[in-house]
């Protein structure tokens, strides 16, 4: 069974160059546990530091809003979380293409799940676009690594000027 921290380690191996779909990593991501030596602790010591760059997600910072999700392997939804735990997710070309969903945090990661696939969202503290890992619950297995966009949070940005745009 998948946890979150599995899911964590995932989307680092992804985002820090650790080899990403092809790393031990992303099969196995137990493995930053069980290697010794210097490299072993670099690894953990990097894998700490970017836990640092990210934050945990309040229900209000969910609710009654649309998201975008652009997945790696191509394809692009927008979700709308709604506050009774529901959510709907659309194809982003062929609107009239829906499912029904859920989503609850979970030590402060959003997960969502439509059909038979959970999508573990992780916030970045350092900008708007923000990180998930889907994961097939039949198979057990990753599916796809994503990047998430909270579009509501250009209005705010407007507000404020240009800080805050930075990928994470």
């Amino acid at each position: 069974m998948n946890d979150i921290k599995d899911n964590l380690i995932r989307i680092f191996s992804i985002e820090t160059g650790q080899g990403g779909r092809g790393s031990i990593l992303w099969t196995n991501p137990q493995y930053l546990y069980q290697p010794d030596g210097l490299a072993g602790n670099l690894l953990f010591e990097e894998f700490e530091k970017w836990k640092n760059t990210k934050c945990e997600i309040s229900f209000r910072e969910v609710v009654k809003s649309k998201w975008i999700k652009i997945g790696d392997h191509g394809l692009t939804f927008i979700v709308r979380f709604y506050d009774n735990g529901s959510c709907r997710e659309y194809n982003i070309f062929e609107n009239e293409i829906s499912w029904m969903g859920s989503w609850k945090i979970t030590n402060g990661i959003l997960i969502m799940t439509v059909k038979n696939c959970d999508l573990y969202i992780i916030t970045n503290r350092l900008g708007i676009i923000h990180s998930g890992i889907e994961i097939d619950k039949e198979k057990n297995e990753p599916v796809a690594y994503y990047k998430i966009i909270h579009p509501r949070i250009f209005q705010k940005l407007k507000n404020q000027g240009n800080e805050g745009l930075k990928d994470g």
